[in-house]
């Protein structure tokens, strides 16, 4: 066998040989150990090592035992005992077995160690905190009866408004406030944005900024940005057309715009009460109009104001005559189709050809933030026989003496023609024998019709696109005939004073028995048809003919000021 030496290394060595003497430290010991496991031919010289070592150490123990060779305890000369020549013992076929043995069991040890290793759960790595999120130094300071769209994650009084994030405000009226005291209203349904260096993108709804100093921020509106320079000012926009309104404060419009194949910055100056008006991204110039004052709020509406569309569905709940009454009020689709007086519930009724990519709105605003409406769904082209609106589940049968009232919005058909026609309450019971108490015709004419062979008996208004109105219709029964009047008060203009716009009427026909349309009719052959074009609320049916200073009392609940 070769010297040892030429195949160990001496570091090997030096630990054995302390490793003998007992002198090994801890870290003498791991290293020791990491030796021995990776190579076979260290762990042959440790073991041969420590045979010759315990070999040594047997000899000397049986020298230090021998008897003196003369026989004298301590006297003469000593006869020297020789060491033995210890020569290193060839390995039998043990010594290999044990060799052997002690490598499988190494071998099995790490095997076990890195299967155990490997079935240690992998350490989690402990994410990092999400980035704080950028928020404007306006806070969000007053808000009532606000609701945000779903997923909008809209901050909360008190709160920062949080930058690059688009809220969507579906109804309602919030106040920001900024540090130099600028407020900024927005009224619902508005779509905005807060971004950085003190821009505010107005997507869509009416904004409102009073400050007597000019604000940090801009108005970003479509193509424009708006400049507040002191006062109170105005801002709509719908996504295409915006309007700034001079509240007798100042501002500035600058629009970038292309002429003489050269982009030039054109700014317009507004003060006072004046205002202006343009579309987004054409290349004329804003047009002049007159201001609106009572369109954009000047401060945060009282919570229970003393007149509101609330005011006027508790009077109307407590008039003795009132026998069906649908108010649009509830958590659900089934508690708004509710008739809150009677049993005569509603149901959804799809037109004649679908529903096409519409639905019922359940949660359209009303007049005020104190309500909801229902906006039954018409399509752009083909309305008449196109959309989704209520019907009763069981049969009406209109009573002798009658009286219709409700709120109403118009809003006129992109296709809106001579044959238009849009229903707010309806009822059919054959090609002549109907009801169609409360429609609107052509571009929008306040009409009815009892008799499906006679003409539409029309009232001497045209609902304004958009506006919200007070309608009373009231009906007494002859015998081939019915008598009527109807009454009316424009809400969005502010009229406080109720207008009769038809007067003891004969019309022909009676009111027809059957299932209760509510934005919706029937054509002759009793489908459905004539969906209305806008938002309906409080729709109550008495059985009399209410007296026009019991209407009129209902009208003043709506409004403030002297009639």
């Amino acid at each position: 066998m070769s010297d040892p030496k030429n195949a160990i290394p001496v570091e090997l060595q030096d630990l054995v040989a302390i490793a003998c003497e007992g002198e090994l430290s801890d870290q003498d010991t791991e290293q020791l150990e990491a030796l021995l496991l990776d190579s076979p031919v260290a762990r042959q010289y440790y073991l041969l090592y420590l045979h010759l070592h315990g070999e040594l150490h047997w000899h000397e123990a049986m020298a230090g035992d021998l008897p003196d060779p003369t026989g004298s305890s301590g006297q003469g000369p000593r006869m020297p005992i020789p060491t033995p020549a210890i020569t290193r013992p060839k390995p039998d076929r043990m010594s290999r077995l044990r060799l052997f043995g002690f490598c499988i069991c190494a071998l099995v040890v790490v095997g076990l160690l890195t299967l155990a290793y490997q079935a240690m759960p992998a350490r989690k790595d402990i994410p990092a905190p999400p980035p704080p999120t950028p928020t404007a130094l306006a806070r969000m300071t007053g808000a009532i009866l606000p609701r945000w769209k779903a997923g909008a994650n809209p901050p909360v009084l008190g709160q920062e408004i949080p930058l690059d994030r688009r809220l969507v405000l579906e109804r309602g009226v919030i106040e920001i406030t900024h540090p130099q005291s600028t407020q900024v209203l927005i009224e619902g349904p508005a779509a905005f944005c807060y971004r950085p260096g003190g821009q505010i993108e107005l997507e869509k709804g009416r904004l409102t900024v009073l400050g007597d100093e000019p604000a940090d921020f801009t108005v970003n509106a479509g193509d424009a940005t708006i400049v507040p320079t002191g006062g109170a000012i105005g801002i709509f926009a719908d996504g295409k057309e915006i309007e700034l309104h001079g509240l007798g404060g100042k501002a500035q419009i600058r629009r970038v715009l292309r002429q003489d194949d050269s982009l030039v910055e054109k700014e317009t100056d507004l003060a006072g009460q004046g205002g202006w008006k343009w579309s987004s991204g054409s290349e004329t110039d804003p047009q002049a109009i007159a201001s609106d004052q009572g369109r954009f709020a000047r401060a945060l509406p009282p919570r229970d104001p003393d007149h509101s569309v609330a005011r006027l569905r508790e009077a109307v709940t407590n008039n003795a005559r009132l026998i069906h009454h649908y108010t649009f009020e509830g958590t659900s689709r089934l508690e708004k189709c509710q008739d809150k007086r009677g049993a005569v519930h509603l149901t959804e009724a799809v037109m004649v050809d679908g529903r096409g990519r519409g639905s019922i709105n359940y949660t359209a605003p009303g007049f005020d933030l104190t309500t909801d409406a229902l906006g039954p769904h018409r399509e752009p082209q083909g309305g008449n026989e196109n959309g989704v609106a209520l019907q009763s589940e069981g049969r009406f049968r209109p009573p002798e003496a009658m009286t219709i009232e409700l709120l109403l919005r118009y809003q006129i058909p992109e296709d809106a023609g001579d044959e238009t026609v849009a229903l707010a309450v309806a009822t059919r019971d054959g090609d002549r024998d109907c009801g169609f108490y409360v429609a609107a015709v052509g571009k929008g004419h306040l009409s009815l019709l009892l008799d499906g062979s006679a003409n539409w008996v029309e009232t001497d208004t045209v609902l304004a696109h958009d506006h919200w109105y007070y309608v009373a219709f009231t009906f007494k029964k002859l015998e081939e005939s019915t008598v009527v009047n109807a009454y009316l008060a424009d809400l969005t203009v502010g009229e406080r004073q109720l207008r009769q716009v038809l007067k003891d009427e004969e019309v022909p026909g009676v009111p027809a028995t059957s299932r209760l349309g509510i934005g919706k009719g029937f054509d002759n052959t009793i489908a459905h048809a004539y969906p209305w074009s806008g938002e309906l609320d409080e729709i109550a049916l008495y059985d009399a003919v209410l007296d026009p200073k019991d209407l009129q009392a209902h009208l003043d609940l709506l409004q403030a000021g002297e009639p």
